[in-house]
Parts: C-alpha cells; sequence; structure tokens
C-alpha cells in the first residue's frame, strides 16, 4: 500500500514538473524570428536604353563610307574626282534605324572657286536603281557600247563617260530603299516606305542627312529624276522646302507628272494624241514616211503634226461612234500619213496606236521591232500577229518634244502638247523654265550649263 502510494506522488510530480521544460523550448521558438527563406531567383527586366545610348551604339555599328580616288579625260581636260561610297541609316522619330540607302557620291577635286553645285540623281521605276543614270548618262564613267549604241561582244568594259556632269556639279547616285544595295533592318517595314509619301519622306531624310555629315548646305542644290523620279523630284521639292532645304534646280528625264498621259486606257485618249509627234520622228528617221516628208527637216514636219493632232485628231477621238464615214477616213489618211503605217492597220486599230503596237507594226516587214525608250534603234525580230501586245510598255516621257531620233530636242515650248520616248529630254529649272534644245547623240548634257546658276 506504501509503494502504491508513493507511485502515485512521483506520477503527480512528473506531471507538473516536465511541461515546464518544454513550454520554455517552446516559447523561445515562438520568440526567435523565423529564418529567412531563400526567394527564388528572378531576373530584373533590363532598363530601358536611353536614345542617346542607343545612337551611339547605332553609330558605332555603322560602317564608314569607302572613299577612293580616280581621275577621267573628256573633251580634251583632265577631271580629278573622289568617289564615296556607303550606307546612310534611315531612323524613325526615336531614333531606331529601319533602313539604309547606298549611294555613291562623286566630288571634284580642285574645283574652280565659287560655290560648287551638288545634284542628287536617282532613276524611277518605281522600284529602280541609280545604275541607269549612273553608268549609262551622267555618271564619270559609262558602259561602252557600239558607235550605233547596240550592246557590244562581251567582255564587257567601262569608257571615260564625255558627256558627265562631273564638269559642272559634283553628283550623288541614291539608290531608295528596296532597291540596289539599300535594305530594309525589318521586312515588316515595307509597306512605310514603299509608298509614294514614304518613298518621298526617305530620300528627303537622306539628302538632309548627306548635307549635314558633308558640311555641303551651302552648295546649290539640284535634284535630277529620271521616269517615276521625276514624279519623286517633284515631291521632293516641295518636301525639303517644308524641312529648310530650298533646291535651286530640277532635271526632269522621261518625264512623267501625269499618268494619264501615259496610260493606254480605254476612255482615255490623251496619249494617242500626245505620242503622234514622236511615231512622226520615228517614221522619218527609219524612212518611213512618204518622200514629201522625208525630204523635209523634221522640225518643218512636227509643228504640222502637233497643230493636227491636238486639233482634228483630238476632236475625232472625242466623237468616238458618231464620227462620221468621211471624218474617219480623213483621219485614217492623216495619221497613215504621219506614221508610214498601213491605213487598213490604222483603221482595224480603231483610229488609235498604241506605243509597242507601233514600235512592233512600223518595221514589220523587214522583221525587225523599233526600240521602246530608243525610237533609232531596231532589234531582230521574230514574226508575230498583227494587234498582239509583245510587251507590257511603258513610255518614258509625256511632255512635249520635237522629234527623238539620232538628234534629240529638249522641249522648246512649255506647253505643246506631244510626247518623247527617246533617249533624254531635260526640263530644266534656271528662275524662268527655260529649255534648251541639243542636238547631239544624246542630250544628257544639254542642261549642265544651268547647274552653275544659283537662280531658283
Amino acid at each position: 500500500m506504501r509503494y502504491f502510494r508513493l507511485l502515485i506522488l512521483f506520477g503527480l510530480l512528473a506531471a507538473f514538473c516536465l511541461p515546464a521544460p518544454a513550454q520554455r523550448r517552446r516559447g523561445q521558438q515562438q520568440e526567435e524570428p523565423p529564418a529567412p527563406q531563400a526567394a527564388p531567383s528572378e531576373a530584373k527586366p533590363p532598363a530601358p536604353a536611353r536614345k542617346e545610348e542607343k545612337s551611339k551604339e547605332e553609330k558605332e555599328d555603322e560602317k564608314p563610307p569607302i572613299v577612293t580616288h580616280h581621275e577621267i579625260h573628256v573633251h580634251g581636260a583632265t577631271l580629278k574626282y573622289t568617289a564615296t561610297t556607303g550606307m546612310m541609316p534611315i531612323s524613325d522619330e526615336d531614333g531606331n534605324v529601319e533602313a539604309h540607302i547606298f549611294y555613291i557620291a562623286y566630288t571634284l577635286d580642285n574645283p574652280p572657286s565659287g560655290p560648287r553645285p551638288l545634284t542628287f540623281c536617282f532613276n524611277g521605276g518605281p522600284g529602280s536603281s541609280s545604275v541607269w543614270l549612273h553608268m549609262g548618262a551622267i555618271g564619270p564613267r559609262k558602259v561602252k557600247l557600239e558607235p550605233d549604241g547596240n550592246m557590244p561582244q562581251p567582255p564587257f568594259e567601262l569608257e571615260d563617260n564625255q558627256d558627265t556632269w562631273l564638269d559642272q556639279s559634283d553628283l550623288v547616285f541614291i539608290d531608295p530603299v528596296g532597291t540596289g544595295y539599300s535594305r530594309l533592318v525589318k521586312k515588316e517595314l515595307g509597306k512605310k516606305f514603299w509608298s509614294v509619301g514614304g518613298d518621298i519622306e526617305s530620300v528627303g531624310q537622306f539628302i538632309r542627312l548627306y548635307l549635314s555629315r558633308n558640311e555641303r548646305w551651302m552648295s546649290p542644290l539640284f535634284l535630277a529624276g529620271e521616269s517615276y523620279g521625276t514624279t519623286r523630284a517633284a515631291g521632293l521639292s516641295g518636301y525639303l522646302i517644308n524641312q529648310g532645304i530650298a533646291v535651286n534646280g530640277i532635271v526632269l528625264v522621261s518625264t512623267v507628272l501625269n499618268f494619264e498621259t501615259l496610260e493606254f486606257t480605254t476612255g482615255n485618249d490623251l496619249p494617242y494624241i500626245l505620242y503622234l509627234p514622236n511615231y512622226t520622228a520615228t517614221a522619218w528617221y527609219h524612212k518611213k514616211l512618204s518622200p514629201d516628208l522625208e525630204n523635209q527637216d523634221i522640225a518643218k514636219i512636227l509643228p504640222e503634226v502637233e497643230q493636227w493632232a491636238s486639233n482634228e485628231y483630238a476632236l475625232a477621238l472625242a466623237k468616238g461612234d458618231m464620227i462620221s464615214p468621211a471624218e474617219r477616213q480623213s483621219v485614217i489618211d492623216h495619221l497613215a500619213r504621219y506614221t508610214g503605217l498601213s491605213k487598213t492597220y490604222i483603221d482595224q486599230a480603231n483610229l488609235r496606236v498604241k506605243q509597242w503596237e507601233f514600235c512592233k507594226e512600223l518595221l514589220r516587214d523587214q522583221g525587225r521591232t523599233v526600240g521602246r525608250t530608243a525610237d533609232s534603234k531596231a532589234s531582230t525580230s521574230p514574226a508575230s500577229p498583227r494587234r498582239r501586245t509583245m510587251i507590257r510598255a511603258r513610255p518614258s516621257f509625256a511632255r512635249p518634244s520635237p522629234p527623238c531620233s539620232t538628234t534629240t530636242y529638249a522641249p522648246s515650248s512649255a506647253t505643246r502638247p506631244t510626247a518623247c520616248t527617246t533617249f533624254w529630254a531635260e526640263v530644266c529649272a534656271d528662275g524662268t523654265g527655260a529649255r534648251q534644245a541639243r542636238a547631239s547623240p544624246t542630250s544628257a548634257r544639254s542642261c549642265a550649263p544651268l547647274l552653275s546658276r544659283t537662280s531658283t
């Protein structure tokens, strides 16, 4: 009994004494702050690059232009010049580079005293690089051709260009974005540049950057565009003046400012009227006109053709099916006389001969086709059915001009309607809108003397 009581006593003591240390341990654990747990590592987003830092990095990545030195011999004189080629970055408003424009610039070494003119040159398309003006018309060197203008046998060579404008002006040949070596940074940016406004803006930005980087802001400035390049030049003149850049003149080669003048579409009879004098000049050159016309100087024939085309012919086309048989026959007789085509063909063409049809038909009896952009040239061509369009042609000119054969003329009147499709014709801005005729295998230099003028 005694042992039983002792066991109960020890059990009670254990029950009251043992929980105390455990409680103290639990209290200490509650008082101690919990150990910090390691948070999973998270990559912090990089801070946005500053515009200045981005521009600096892009400038470091930009490759410097390549500069070489050369000389040519033009009309007995030696011209020493510097050639510079490079890629100009075109950026958006935030400084992000969106495209690079390739260019080749020629600057005359030791030029005469006084302000040195600077001409920005480009072809058209749209979609064409400036290689045609560069290597075929006004650059310091050009592709060597046969004396008659045909392509020679390989290997092909370059030769000093006797008609270069470099003796009158420094030249910068521009390849718009998407042509030549000019490229987009991202393909999706194409829509921005390949529009009328986007094209003008990008080329305008190039001109501004070139003037700044080469310190040419005080040079008399000129624009020289060919085909669609004339449309671009017209738009650029307005865009640049809004940017504080005024040009001293514009040279328009193969002008197209109104596309209705060259689109042979149903309901648009304007091209047929404008092209007729050129048909006459081409037929005269290839001796396809009647003897009484062939024996005359072409400059005397054209006023007669232009007068008839802008009056009787235009009225006849406007009458459509209401034209009388007598009037229709009179038009057929005149067109046959002025084009060298048969009356049957003109009748079947409904008094309307498209340019590419004329080129195919004029020398059909010889199995040859007249050149579309050089009507004095003709190549051997396989026979083809009449009235079939062999190529999709786009005339080079829509402006008035006397004949286009081996002798090329610039327009003598700013208002007289006609259309010239061969060689070159220029519209020179010299303060009065004067135009100059030049009889030579190429009239590419006919505006060159005006480049030294600084009047607008």
